[in-house]
């Protein structure tokens, strides 16, 4: 439709919804609404982009077309598949929204955290809920009259990006949604004195015009560069700070503090109906956008408080590819994870510190191996996790100084073979862990003790017995622990690319306890059961082979027959356990 009357539209709108009633329809459509309907904007949303938009909004979710389809980086293959009442269930349970499902707020919210990858969704969100608002102003048709304000005063939409390339690319976003043919009779049409403004009259503004009054479109839309103090003032619907993480993060006018403090009370003039957006992708678990992600989980859901989301550009925007992905974590792989994959890497405590030695022991050349070489001498540890977390298996050899991961397996109750269980027990995994046996020639594996009883039993009765039991205490995680970060530091471990471990040991944080003990554990939502299958099995793999330089674990196995693995006798040492492989 290149013209369009905005009042037979309306009408129109009206008709199809089954009713002649127009005051059923006082309350303005919802913002999906608005902005799919051929009388609206007429824009498509992906499916993440309308569930942000409804939860924001608090419109009534899905809950039987499953239409979120997601990919998981680097494959191209769907892996998950959602109605949005699935998926808010999903992200809330990974710490990804905020926003608890058991929970209806009565309003929609005022303060939106989006910490999301680059080419995602971030500015187009934006200038969507700049034009919706917008549009809400036009249908209130006096807005000054309804908010109390003097008339013709000014009402501002205020969007701040990083510098001023940003805030071009920001403003041309919202100038496409103000260009459709809903605003048409509207928009001013003489240039703004600002380039980076866009300005619209009111219903009440035109017809002081037709009644010969001289006034000026009383909203206005920017988009500027930050400073603080150039964003300060009264008047402000709605205020969008665009890659917030990324203003300057020390003293000064930007800030991203100084502009966040100078800018957000200007919203209360307008009491629930003031939003603030913070859209960016993430820098580390500092500054304002990840405060107020991690704020909002606080709030459990408090009526007009803050709703927080960390999504990953493949799951934001489904036509991007992977190609374009590898490419992109081939030119910046130290900050991939952090802009492409929304993780929150690099901040205060964080176990890994030099994340360009992960990225140099993750080799490109290398991938997990599913059967052994069979001259090689591999050592397999187990994390056992049976109902919240995932079982774990890591396999490892020595190859001179260097530690090389092999495999890594990683079995869940409700994931994959598992789907049915809601609880895994020893009986399903001993045949996993068999299978391990017949593919490595695997010459000792470790397992602690408190979480080994039955599947040993099980194990045993498989012929495979050269598992250990050991007491993994707080002293000997922390010689584990300090052992991994050495090696890993020292350039003598090799493992292959695997994003969701590389993922998973970025999000691990470390806390130095009395006596100098170093405890190292994922944050709440996250795991941390592969690095802890991983690091002990290369701990173990050192020991096994020089066990002259090292302490050695004290085992806790009982004797039993020769089968697949030796014969291991309680209380025997790893130097002894050692020289009985030997052979």
């Amino acid at each position: 439709m290149s013209k369009i009357d905005l009042d037979k539209t309306w009408d129109k709108y009206l008709q199809e919804a089954g009713s002649e009633d127009t005051d059923l329809f006082k309350e303005f459509p919802d913002i999906v609404t608005f902005l799919e309907a051929d009388w609206g904007i007429k824009q498509h949303l992906h499916p993440v982009e309308k569930f942000v938009l409804k939860e924001f909004y608090n419109i009534p979710l899905n809950d039987y077309d499953r239409d979120i389809n997601l990919r998981d980086y680097p494959d191209e293959k769907i892996v998950y598949s959602f109605t949005e009442a699935e998926f808010e269930v999903f992200l809330h349970e990974r710490k990804q929204l905020s926003k608890s499902p058991d929970f209806n707020p009565e309003m929609a919210y005022q303060e939106l955290v989006v910490l999301a990858g680059r080419r995602s969704m971030k500015t187009f969100l934006t200038s969507c809920i700049d034009s919706y608002e917008v549009a809400k102003l036009i249908h209130k048709e006096n807005p000054q009259g309804y908010y109390g304000l003097p008339e013709n005063e000014e009402i501002k939409f205020v969007n701040v990006a990083t510098r001023g390339r940003q805030s071009k690319i920001l403003y041309r976003a919202i100038v496409n949604m103000i260009n459709r043919p809903f605003f048409n009779k509207y928009r001013y049409k003489e240039k703004a004195t600002n380039e980076n403004a866009i300005k619209l009259y009111t219903a009440y503004d035109l017809k002081c015009l037709k009644e010969g009054k001289r006034v000026l479109p009383s909203i206005t839309v920017t988009s500027d560069a930050c400073t603080a103090s150039g964003s300060r003032g009264e008047g402000n619907l709605i205020v969008a700070l665009d890659e917030i993480a990324h203003f300057k993060s020390n003293e000064g006018n930007q800030s991203d503090s100084e502009v966040y403090n100078a800018i957000s009370p200007s919203i209360s003039t307008f009491n629930e109906d003031g939003k603030l957006i913070l859209i960016t992708s993430p820098l580390g678990e500092f500054g304002v956008a990840f405060e107020h992600f991690m704020g909002a989980f606080k709030e459990l859901g408090e009526p007009g408080g803050t709703i927080s989301f960390r999504l990953p550009t493949w799951w934001c925007n489904p036509k991007i590819t992977m190609s374009y992905l590898t490419k992109a974590e081939k030119r910046k792989p130290d900050s991939f994870l952090s802009e492409y994959g929304a993780e929150l890497i690099g901040g205060k405590g964080s176990a890994i510190e030099k994340i360009e030695k992960l990225t140099t022991a993750m080799s490109t050349a290398l991938t997990y191996r599913t059967r052994g070489l069979p001259e090689i001498r591999y050592y397999l540890a187990l994390d056992a996790g049976y109902a919240n977390d995932t079982f774990a298996a890591a396999i490892v050899h020595l190859d001179g100084t260097m530690s090389v991961l092999d495999a890594l397996f990683g079995w869940k109750a409700g994931e994959g073979d598992f789907m049915d269980l809601n609880i895994l027990n020893p009986k399903e995994i001993a045949p996993k862990i068999l299978e391990i046996y017949k593919s490595f020639r695997i010459v000792s594996a470790i397992c602690d003790q408190w979480e080994s009883y039955g599947l040993l039993a099980e194990l045993s009765m498989l012929g495979i017995t050269n598992i250990t039991r050991i007491s993994f205490n707080r002293q000997l995680n922390s010689e584990v622990n300090r052992k991994f970060l050495s090696e890993l530091y020292s350039g003598n471990i090799i493992m292959p690319n695997d994003i969701s471990f590389k993922s998973e040991l970025l999000s691990l944080r470390k806390e130095l306890l009395a006596g100098h003990e170093l405890r190292i554990e994922a944050p709440p939502g996250k795991h941390d059961d592969r690095y802890s299958a991983t690091s002990r099995a290369i701990f173990h793999a050192f020991e096994k082979e020089n066990p002259i330089t090292g302490r050695a674990f004290v085992a806790n196995t009982a004797k039993v027959s020769r089968g697949y693995g030796a014969t291991v006798s309680k209380n025997r040492t790893n130097t002894q356990l050692y020289r009985s492989f030997k052979k």
